[in-house]
């Protein structure tokens, strides 16, 4: 008779049963498990480290003060997120570390793709000192891919592993790496296309940045209704951020804005609802 629970085929420690939820899950011994659960907490100890010290060894001064104005550039400011990014994925890597959160092969999944963002995120330092937008392009697509599957698969093990605990609140981590990273992309598309020489009208060039943003917010308000307003209020700050900096395009400034409001006012409907937040929730009694 076969088990009633799979052994990784990598590992040969069994999985067991969770108590609470009656799902498969591998027990804290297990080499497997300690090192998907230091290995990211290490990458994005060594993000902002590299972030900050390769710049100053190169001498890099203002890496981005040569990228080219494109109709969805972001003000400046904008960026300061990153610094509330990764210190939210050391709080998350940090929480999977050292909790007695269950482990589990959905779980296991989404550290590896979140641990190649993070090393996407190590490479793009070098790659925006030179400046060359399209190895810049596929960088980000590096970090797109995986957080996409990450959000994927950190639902799934929420799912089967629902949690009332203020530390699943950690999880606003990824999710907001995932926004901040989505309008990212549509960003590095524009300065990669500029970068080929690819040229348009000046009213396809418009209309294509209010379609991008609305299709941006769209996104922004369908994962906020899917319990993540964290995604939402990200994507939020980066059309905010749009609308500010497109002054010289008033179409795009207030198609940016009222985008804005809209999925802002979507995350204000979901923070009224339970559970508010995908990651903490209160586990359903046994049947």
């Amino acid at each position: 008779m076969t088990s009633k629970f799979r052994r990784d085929e990598s590992n040969t420690t069994p999985w067991t049963k969770d108590s609470v939820t009656n799902q498969p899950s591998l027990p804290a011994g297990s080499v497997r498990f300690q090192f998907w659960r230091v290995l990211p907490l290490v990458i994005f100890i060594l993000v902002p480290l590299v972030n900050y010290i390769v710049p100053q060894w190169y001498q890099a001064g203002d890496r981005f003060a040569d990228d080219a104005q494109t109709r969805v550039n972001a003000a400046s400011y904008a960026f300061a997120i990153w610094g509330v990014i990764f210190s939210g994925m050391l709080w998350f890597s940090g929480y999977l570390l050292f909790s007695n959160e269950s482990w589990s092969t959905n779980l296991k999944q989404s550290m590896i793709c979140l641990s190649i963002a993070g090393m996407a995120s190590i490479a793009f330092v070098p790659i925006s000192i030179y400046g060359n937008q399209v190895l810049g392009w596929f960088d980000i697509l590096a970090h797109l891919i995986p957080l996409a599957l990450a959000n994927h698969w950190l639902r799934k093990h929420v799912a089967a592993f629902p949690k009332n605990d203020a530390g699943r609140w950690s999880f606003f981590g990824p999710s907001m790496y995932f926004g901040w990273i989505s309008a990212a992309t549509v960003i590095s598309t524009a300065l990669m296309l500029n970068q080929l020489g690819i040229q348009v009208s000046e009213s396809l060039a418009t209309t294509a940045s209010i379609v991008i943003v609305l299709v941006l917010a769209t996104i922004g308000a369908f994962l906020t209704l899917k319990r993540d307003p964290v995604y939402g209020l990200t994507v939020v700050w980066a059309l905010a951020a749009v609308g500010i900096e497109q002054s010289a395009y008033p179409p795009i400034r207030w198609a940016a804005w009222i985008a804005a409001g809209c999925v802002t006012a979507t995350a204000l409907y979901q923070l009224t609802r339970v559970p508010k937040f995908y990651a903490v929730s209160t586990p359903q009694p046994s049947e």
